[in-house]
């Protein structure tokens, strides 16, 4: 419908308990999928990043160990990352525990055919 952050909470009424306040924090609930699980509003926030080209922000979302990981091969794919960000699937988990977890995402291949010249 078009709204977005303070004219999502126009006319709602804040109960004392509430955590989302401001339209803002409902415009953030929205862009996470709804979601309060934490790791879930970081993929999130990290595709958001990727797709919109701040790769500064997109690294700011990985622990230390998956930047020395990682870090690299971000920066290489910078041109790609957009595209690459948005064909991402959703993730699904392979382990998940208080202090780790690990998902696995898929990107569709792109299928090349080769014509055979007789």
């Amino acid at each position: 419908m078009g709204f977005r952050n303070d004219a999502l909470k126009s006319g709602l009424v804040t109960q004392a308990n509430s955590t989302r306040i401001t339209g803002d924090d409902y415009q953030t609930f929205i862009e996470n999928g709804c979601t309060t699980d934490a790791r879930t509003i970081v993929w999130n926030s990290f595709s958001r990043a990727l797709i919109s080209g701040d790769i500064a922000s997109a690294k700011s979302h990985l622990t230390s160990n998956a930047l020395e990981k990682y870090g690299t091969a971000i920066d290489v794919l910078v041109p790609d990352l957009a595209s690459l960000a948005r064909s991402f699937s959703e993730p699904v988990p392979l382990i998940e525990n208080d202090v780790y977890a690990e998902y696995w995402i898929s990107v569709p291949e792109e299928q090349t055919l080769t014509a055979a010249r007789y």
